[in-house]
C-alpha cells in the first residue's frame, strides 16, 4: 500500500480524531462509543473486500497496454474536460481575484465563491480531480509533455485557490492512480519515499497559509497542529447532551431527505438544507455569544451514524460505510479495467472515499456534482464528435 493512499491518510485522520476525543473526555462512555464505531468501520473494510472477491474477480496478469487504450476519443474527451475547468477558473479569478494573494486567505477562499461562484467550486471538487487523474494516466502511458503541462496547470489552480490541503489532494490523486499493481509495476518503496517527501512539502504549504494569517511562526505552527487535532472537532458538539437532545428527531427518513436534497437543490427544485455541522454549532451556542458566519465541523461517518441512528444502532451504519469503502478500494486496485475511462473512474471513486469518511452527506453531494459535470462534458465531447469529419 502507498503511504499516501486515501486508506492510509484516513487511518491517520481518524487517529487524530480519536486522540481529540481522548484528550477531551478521557476514559468515558462517550469515548467507548466512538472507539466502537471506529473499530466497526476498520473491521468492515476487510469484510467489504472479501465480499467483492466472492464475485467475479478477473486476472491481474494483464497490465494496461500503453498505446492500445490511448484512443483519440478518450484523449479528446480529457482535453474537453480540461478546458471547461480552465475557463471556469479563469473566469472566477478575473471576477474574485487570486485567493492565495489576498490579505485574508481563509476569508477569500470561503467568500470568493459566493454570487454565482458556487458552480466553479463544484467543478473544482469534482471535474478538476477527475480530469487530473485522466491527464496523469495519459502522461504515464504516452509520456507526452502536453499531458504533464495539463496536470501542472490543474495543480496550480488548486494552489491559487488558497486551499491548505491542495498539495495533499494532489498526492492523493497521484496515489490512487499509481496504487494499482496493473498500472505501476516499479519500486513501491522508492515511490513511497518520494510521496512522503511531497507530503512534507504539502504540510509546509499548509503551514505557510496559516503563517499568512498569523503574527509569527509559532502561532502558525500551533494552528497547524490544532488543525490536525481538530479533525475530531465534531465531538465538541456531539458529546453535549443538550445538542444531542435537540437532534433526537433525526431518523432514517431524515437521512434520506438530506441525501436527495443536494440533487434537488442543484436543479433549483428545493432550497438547500443548512449543513448539520452548522446546525450543531448554532445549537451549541444557543444563549451564548454566537460565532459569526455559517461554519461548522464536517459530520464524519460516526457522527452521522450516532445522530441519525443512535449510539449502538448507528454501528450498523458505520459498518455499512466500512463495507462500501473496502469494496470500492478492492475494485479500484484489483479488478481488471479494459478501458481507460473506466480505469480513471475507478481511481476517482477511490479518491472520493476520502470525503465519504470525513462527511458522508458531503460525499453524496460530490457524487451528484461528479455525475452531472462529467456527464455534461461527455455530452459536449459526443456532440463535437458528431459534427466533426470522421477522419
Amino acid at each position: 500500500m502507498l503511504i499516501t493512499e486515501p486508506s492510509a491518510v484516513i487511518f491517520i485522520i481518524l487517529g487524530f480524531s480519536f486522540s481529540f476525543v481522548w484528550l477531551m473526555y478521557g476514559y468515558s462512555n462517550y469515548t467507548l462509543i466512538i472507539f466502537l464505531h471506529l473499530l466497526t468501520f476498520f473491521l468492515s473494510i476487510n469484510f467489504g473486500a472479501a465480499i467483492l472477491r466472492l464475485f467475479r474477480m478477473q486476472s491481474l496478469n494483464n497490465t494496461i497496454n500503453s498505446l492500445k487504450f490511448c484512443n483519440k476519443g478518450f484523449v479528446f474527451f480529457t482535453w474537453c474536460c480540461f478546458f471547461v475547468v480552465l475557463i471556469a477558473n479563469l473566469y472566477h479569478i478575473n471576477k474574485a481575484g487570486i485567493a492565495i494573494l489576498s490579505e485574508s486567505v481563509d476569508e477569500a477562499k470561503t467568500m470568493g465563491f459566493s454570487g454565482g461562484g458556487g458552480l466553479v467550486r463544484r467543478i473544482n471538487w469534482s471535474l478538476l480531480y477527475f480530469n487530473f487523474i485522466s491527464l496523469f494516466v495519459l502522461y504515464r502511458l504516452k509520456r507526452e509533455r502536453s499531458f504533464l503541462v495539463g496536470c501542472l496547470t490543474l495543480a496550480l489552480l488548486l494552489l491559487l485557490s488558497g486551499s491548505k490541503g491542495a498539495i495533499i489532494s494532489i498526492l492523493l490523486l497521484v496515489s490512487v492512480t499509481l496504487a494499482s499493481p496493473r498500472f505501476f509495476k516499479g519500486n513501491r518503496r522508492v515511490l513511497n519515499y518520494k510521496l512522503i517527501f511531497f507530503g512534507g512539502v504539502g504540510i509546509l504549504f499548509a503551514g505557510f497559509i496559516y503563517f499568512l494569517s498569523s503574527t509569527d511562526v509559532s502561532s502558525a505552527l500551533s494552528k497547524l497542529y490544532l488543525r490536525f487535532l481538530y479533525f475530531g472537532d465534531v465531538n465538541l458538539y456531539l458529546a453535549n447532551s443538550y445538542v444531542r437532545l435537540s437532534f433526537e428527531s433525526l431518523d432514517l427518513f431524515s437521512l434520506l431527505n438530506y441525501i436527495f436534497n443536494p440533487l434537488l437543490g442543484f436543479f433549483r427544485l428545493a432550497d438547500y438544507y443548512t449543513p448539520i455541522g452548522v446546525q450543531l454549532v448554532h445549537t451549541f451556542n444557543a444563549g451564548r455569544a454566537s460565532v459569526d458566519g455559517d461554519f461548522g465541523p464536517n459530520l464524519s461517518f460516526y457522527a452521522t451514524a450516532i445522530l441519525f441512528f443512535g449510539d449502538y444502532f448507528g454501528l450498523i451504519f458505520s459498518s455499512g460505510i466500512g463495507v462500501f469503502f473496502g469494496a470500492v478500494r478492492t475494485y479500484a486496485l484489483q479488478v481488471k479495467v479494459s478501458r481507460l475511462f473506466r480505469y480513471c473512474l475507478s481511481a476517482y471513486a477511490y479518491f472520493m472515499l476520502y470525503s465519504l469518511v470525513l462527511d458522508p452527506l458531503m460525499f453524496i453531494g460530490r457524487v451528484y456534482d461528479s455525475i452531472i459535470l462529467i456527464g455534461t462534458c461527455y455530452l459536449l465531447f459526443f456532440s463535437i464528435r458528431l459534427v466533426m469529419p470522421k477522419k
